[in-house]
């Protein structure tokens, strides 16, 4: 474990999986809530500050996601190994 959280290698891949699904569960969302009417979008996501919790929220839930997927592919790669 102590391994895994010190390669730069894991921490790269949680950045680059956590903001790949960050951007595609965004579209996705917005695609089935919204389609393509931006201003009910902007009304219900961004305004009055919601943005920030918006925005927030997608950080976070990337973030944890790469996590996941990081310790995921970490072990396979591991057992692979041996």
């Amino acid at each position: 474990m102590k391994e895994m959280i010190t390669s730069k290698l894991y921490w790269k891949s949680v950045m680059i999986t956590g903001i790949m699904f960050a951007v595609v569960f965004s579209i996705i969302m917005f695609l089935i809530n919204h389609g393509f009417d931006f201003e009910s979008f902007q009304q219900t996501k961004l305004a009055e500050g919601r943005w920030k919790r918006y925005i927030v929220s997608r950080i976070v839930g990337g973030f944890v996601y790469g996590l996941f997927m990081g310790f995921v592919s970490f072990k396979k790669s591991k057992e692979k190994a041996k």
